[in-house]
């Protein structure tokens, strides 16, 4: 059945409008990626819904990468948790006793079993953008770090930086391929 009086029908359905910067009041979900799927696919998607559209981030366990070195795997594994932490403590607060896990894949699943549980009854603030001007992104997302908070943090941390894309760039024209061909035949 369509109740055809809903958001969805009218207008748009780009996550906060296609527009950049901080979404309050937003829904959130976790899906783990099915066995039938393909190992390219994120091992776990944080899904954040403002009610007409969603954004999808995927999370992959951290795993060694052999042209590093040992230190630098297990820094990069501490950050990738870090994010989880972040989302996780957005939903069970700051305060929360998390259980001792063995490796970055059990912190994963632990972390994101939590947040799957916890969120239905939970809305939180989460800062979207078009990526940075080092990064760009064709699409809207979460940034990588400083993204989510509980609905109602009063004041705000979700702030944007001077480097935050906060509207999706224009591709550039291509060039007239015809102007361009006789300035290099002369040349």
């Amino acid at each position: 059945m369509f109740d055809l009086n809903e958001k969805k029908f009218g207008g748009s359905v780009i996550f906060n409008n296609g527009q950049g910067g901080v979404v309050k009041n937003v829904d959130i979900s976790v899906e783990k990626r099915k066995q039938d799927e393909p190992d390219n696919h994120p091992d776990y998607k944080l899904i954040v819904s403002d009610g007409t559209a969603q954004i999808n981030q995927g999370f992959y366990y951290p795993k060694a990468n052999s042209a590093k070195t040992e230190d630098q795997n297990a820094q990069a594994a501490v950050r990738e948790v870090g994010r989880v932490i972040h989302v996780a403590k957005a939903v069970v607060g700051n305060d929360y006793t998390f259980p001792t896990v063995s490796n970055a894949k059990e912190a994963y699943d632990t972390l994101f079993a939590l947040i799957g549980e916890k969120a239905p009854n939970i809305k939180v603030n989460v800062f979207a953008s078009y990526g940075t001007t080092g990064y760009p992104g064709k699409f809207l997302g979460l940034r990588y770090f400083n993204f989510i908070e509980p609905a109602g943090t009063d004041p705000s941390r979700l702030k944007a930086t001077p480097n935050d894309l906060l509207e999706r760039i224009a591709q550039d024209a291509p060039a007239d391929s015809a102007t361009d061909s006789k300035k290099e035949s002369w040349v």
